[in-house]
């Protein structure tokens, strides 16, 4: 019965000519944006918040509690110094995470006040990692070095993402804009 089969299909068999190959050039460019691994600085984080402290103050004109804003500040500034010595946090990511700040800022000033900074910057950090990073630092330890519970950073990333309706792609134009202004304030 098998050699039945296969004469039947030796009999049904057709020839198949190849196609010839062609062969392209393939051309490697490097890409417009640079992960080149530099560990965020002191002033590239200070930038940041300092740039958003100025901002609420100027949209909210928040002169009330100017005392407990600084606190604020300072305890923010503290936290991620804190995630940078932990996790090595880039200046790619600290720049991305400021690029999704912004666009928030652009689509509703009032996401971004005193009460909610701390959870808008680190938010848009961790994101900014998860979009950047080969290997993804997992919520459970952004939160253990925050003192905070994993599900917290969960939201505050999904609140995020919300807010930005999921566009988190940063084309290398935009990225290099920021960059560049933040290069030159320092």
């Amino acid at each position: 019965m098998d050699k039945d089969i296969t004469a039947a299909i030796q009999e049904e068999s057709v020839q198949v000519e190849f196609a010839p190959v062609v062969v392209t050039q393939i051309s490697e460019k490097m890409p417009e944006i640079q992960f080149d691994g530099q560990i965020a600085t002191d002033q590239l984080l200070a930038r940041v918040i300092f740039d958003l402290s100025v901002g609420i103050q100027i949209e909210h004109q928040s002169q009330f509690g100017a005392l407990n804003n600084s606190q604020q500040i300072n305890t923010l500034f503290n936290a991620l110094l804190a995630l940078r010595d932990a996790h090595n946090l880039l200046c790619v990511e600290v720049i991305h995470g400021s690029i999704l700040l912004s666009r928030i800022w652009m689509i509703d000033t009032n996401q971004i006040t005193f009460d909610k900074l701390a959870k808008r910057v680190i938010g848009a950090l961790v994101l900014a990692h998860r979009c950047s990073a080969d290997i993804v630092i997992p919520n459970c330890e952004w939160a253990r070095v925050l003192g905070l519970n994993a599900s917290i950073i969960s939201k505050w990333v999904d609140e995020i993402l919300d807010i930005l309706h999921f566009e988190v792609t940063v084309e290398p134009e935009e990225y290099r804009i920021i960059k560049d202004a933040f290069v030159q304030q320092q």
